[in-house]
Formats: structure tokens, C-alpha cells, sequence
């Protein structure tokens, strides 16, 4: 796997002045507010806020065109152009935007293992509870949410033995 800023820069050196490029890479500003770690799988080796994709671009001779989010603010998706002045982009220092931007990351990626810790306790405590009032409980889903929080909780309460039979 190559790591993110090593990638852009072998994009760049591959690609002649001008070519429209298109990125969409997962929004983690979002996963981090929203404490959704079943947003958080392998697929995905590196996350991004706006900021920090903005800076991995810029940095490396892409002239950003459009930032937008989609997908219910799930996704990043990014329309540049590769610069043709071989200037690696801004290394001035950041803007009062970008530095608050920068702290209310930081700030939820401290709050994220706390949140998602104490967001599973809770589950596997409704889950025990429904289990000893004899409660069954059916967790329906396809999506990699479901699949994430099932792994995450398969050991406990989960009776396996009524499983589908086709």
C-alpha cells in the first residue's frame, strides 16, 4: 500500500498538464463527529477531512476545482486539475478557518475511541438484558454498518441457533 502523499505524487508525475482528475475517499470529520467506526474498514487505508485533501493536492501540483460531499455526507468527492507550473503548491502558513477546522478534527478524534467504547458498551448491554429476560433480538441489514457492529458485537448475546434454513 502506498502511503497517501507518495501516491498523489506519483499521480502527478504520470499525468500531463491539464488532465481533470476525480477523487472520492471517505469524509472522516463526519466518522469522527458521528462516532460511526463501522465507517472504519480495511477498503479504506486512509481517511481525509476537506482540509487535509485540499493539502495532499495542493502539495502536490493539483489545482483544486470542486469539494463537495456525498452520499449523506459520507464521501469526499474531489474534481481537480493537474497544475502545468510544477509548483507543489502553498507551503504559507493556515488561515484562522483552516486552523479552527483543524482543532475541531483534532478534538473529535480524541472524543472517537472514548464514544465508540462506550457506544458498544451500551449495546452489549441491551443485548444482555434482552437475553436474560428472554427476549430475542433480530439484527437485519446488509449494509457494511451492520456487518461492522455484528462483528463487533457477535460474541455477545447472540443465540446462533436459528439460523436461516434454504
Amino acid at each position: 500500500r502506498a502511503e497517501p502523499l507518495d501516491a498523489a505524487a506519483r499521480l502527478a508525475q504520470n499525468l500531463v498538464r491539464g488532465t481533470p482528475v476525480y477523487v472520492e475517499v471517505p469524509e472522516a470529520f463526519r466518522i469522527l463527529q458521528e462516532f460511526a467506526f463501522w465507517d472504519v474498514y480495511y477498503e479504506h487505508p486512509s481517511y481525509f477531512t476537506d482540509a487535509s485533501l485540499r493539502n495532499l493536492l495542493e502539495r502536490n501540483a493539483f489545482e483544486i476545482r470542486s469539494i463537495e460531499t456525498g452520499y449523506r455526507e459520507q464521501y469526499l468527492m474531489v474534481q481537480a486539475v493537474l497544475r502545468g507550473d510544477g509548483d507543489p503548491g502553498r507551503e504559507d502558513g493556515l488561515s484562522e478557518p483552516e486552523l479552527a477546522r483543524r482543532r475541531q478534527v483534532y478534538d473529535a478524534a480524541l472524543a472517537f475511541g472514548e464514544r465508540v467504547a462506550a457506544q458498544l458498551e451500551d449495546w452489549r448491554a441491551r443485548l444482555a438484558d434482552w437475553s436474560r429476560s428472554g427476549e430475542r433480538v433480530v439484527v437485519w441489514g446488509a449494509a457494511h454498518g451492520t456487518v461492522a457492529r455484528g462483528m463487533y458485537l457477535s460474541n455477545h448475546a447472540i443465540d446462533r441457533s436459528h439460523r436461516s434454513r434454504s
